[in-house]
């Protein structure tokens, strides 16, 4: 046997290349792992997770993405996930506070948003009794239009809906509706449009972009499960990661990104940044689909990536703060978020922010991770975690920084001065005293570590183009390449979750 038939021999050809970590390739390849497949992840970063991630400050442990879970209750997609990968005995979940898993804060006061829509429901009527007719309408489009799309046991597809006219008649009748004009429609006042749509950094869009559909899910997914891992989603991650790193014909190849992919019918090869070349037989993409179209050299899909040019979600400012010698029940936080809005016309607020760069009075998310684990999982005893965000303009930081570093690392100094501020005055009193170690990071940083294009937030713009039943799915013109994560499925930890799911039973049913 000569030598090339000898290395001909020795080359590992995977049943499946998984490329990139976040949670939907890694669910997907600890899926295919569990089921006896021989799969080969490759993440580019240092670790695993992507968004989900861990950041470790000292003894304080924060993550980048997730901060509270859908899909976490008894028969939930991530329920069964775990169960398929034999992690629902290793990974448990603590509920928010059912009572008010998120507050609302607004100029004209507080309100809690309890668990489930029709808990939610009649405390909003008992607010506003004049609108008890408009609210019940609301919250029964909501239900109506969820029913609709829940039926299914897979990420429903355009044909699901096209086959089935009637069966999803709301979702077709309210496929283009954005929020505002439902609001305008049942004749709700400001206030209350700001309470509604006070949640609305869920799906990173304002109540006058924010199609119905996608707000639909959002609300209607808290009538199941506000959720958060008990020892952390560094946890969660790890624990996923192992299912794939114990068994013996499966790898995992950090520090590689992805350069360049090769489709062939039987035998497919991706090349990496630092010269690896690993074959296998299907690849599937945890990559923005966009960005993995480009990455293929020797086959074209010209019409095909012409439907893959969506605009992408908003970036994150975001704050994590170690607190030391602090009791954060004392200062009235607990097992819930708080959406703080200094306006209540958030149209006006968020495109302040996205489109004026004025951060001068920022919406702002705020959420105590320590609160929500067990007992001193991410945080040392007497310390807590805090975290504070919001959405803003990738290309505004991008270019501030490719031409005045000096006045990039100003604005980041000042932005985050104001989010402390804010904080400060509103709900810790005494909060500088208290920090202990503090990261910023900007798009700029996102974008650094993750390679996530415009460091956005949720893959494609969750708007009435891409949130509607002519989305992106998982599948492409290449019958061995498929899509995971935000874009192809949905995002947030259930959506990609659910999409590595129903792929991962299209795919051995197909076998």
């Amino acid at each position: 046997m000569n030598s090339k038939s000898t290395l001909m021999v020795k080359k590992k050809i995977f049943d499946y290349l998984v490329l990139g970590s976040g949670l939907g390739g890694l669910s997907i390849a600890a899926l295919l792992a569990k089921s006896g497949k021989s799969v080969c992840l490759i993440e580019g970063y240092k670790g695993p997770g992507g968004y989900a991630s861990n950041l470790q400050l000292g003894p304080y442990s924060f993550t980048h993405g997730p901060k509270y879970l859908f899909g976490c209750f008894q028969k939930g997609p991530v329920i069964k996930f775990l169960k398929k990968v034999g992690l629902d005995k290793k990974i448990k979940f603590n509920p928010l506070d059912k009572k008010c898993f998120d507050h609302i804060s607004l100029p004209t006061g507080k309100i809690k948003v309890p668990l489930g829509a029709d808990n939610y429901k009649e405390d909003l009527i008992e607010h506003f009794p004049s609108h008890k007719e408009g609210l019940e309408e609301y919250f029964e489009i909501l239900k109506t239009i969820f029913n609709e799309a829940d039926i299914f046991d897979h990420i429903p597809e355009t044909m699901d809906f096209v086959l089935h006219p009637i069966k999803h008649r709301h979702i077709w009748l309210y496929k283009k509706k954005k929020l505002q004009e439902l609001f305008k429609e049942l004749k709700f006042p400001m206030e209350l449009r700001a309470i509604l749509a006070g949640q609305a950094g869920n799906i990173a869009m304002c109540p006058e972009d924010a199609p119905v559909l996608a707000h639909a899910g959002m609300i209607m997914l808290y009538e199941r499960s506000a959720h958060h891992p008990k020892r952390g989603i560094k946890h969660l991650t790890s624990q996923i990661t192992n299912v794939i790193a114990k068994k013996s014909n499966c790898k995992i190849i950090y520090n590689n990104w992805v350069e360049e992919i090769c489709l062939n019918k039987s035998q497919s090869s991706v090349k990496t940044s630092k010269g690896k070349k690993i074959f296998g037989k299907t690849i599937i993409s945890n990559i923005d689909p966009h960005e993995t179209i480009k990455l293929i050299k020797n086959r074209k899909f010209p019409a095909f990536e012409k439907s893959l040019r969506y605009k992408y979600s908003d970036s994150l400012f975001q704050v994590f703060l170690g607190l030391k010698n602090i009791d954060l029940k004392k200062y009235g936080f607990g097992r819930w978020n708080t959406w703080h809005h200094e306006y209540l016309d958030l149209s006006k607020e968020y495109k302040n922010i996205i489109k004026n760069n004025n951060f001068k009075h920022p919406w702002l998310f705020i959420t105590t991770p320590s609160l929500f684990t067990d007992k001193e999982k991410i945080a040392p005893k007497n310390g807590a975690c805090m975290e504070i965000l919001t959405f803003v303009n990738y290309k505004y930081f991008k270019k501030i920084f490719d031409t005045d570093r000096k006045k990039y690392n100003k604005i980041k100094k000042d932005i985050t001065k104001t989010f402390i501020d804010i904080v400060e005055k509103n709900y810790l009193p005494d909060i500088r005293k208290h920090i202990d170690v503090m990261e910023v990071w900007t798009p700029i940083d996102i974008v650094k570590n993750f390679r996530i294009v415009e460091g956005n937030v949720y893959g494609s713009r969750l708007d009435t183009v891409n949130v509607s039943i002519n989305k992106i799915d998982q599948n492409t013109p290449a019958k061995n390449l498929f899509f995971v994560g935000a874009t192809s499925s949905m995002p947030g930890v259930m959506g990609v979750i659910e999409g590595s799911l129903s792929l991962y039973e299209d795919l051995i049913h197909e076998k």
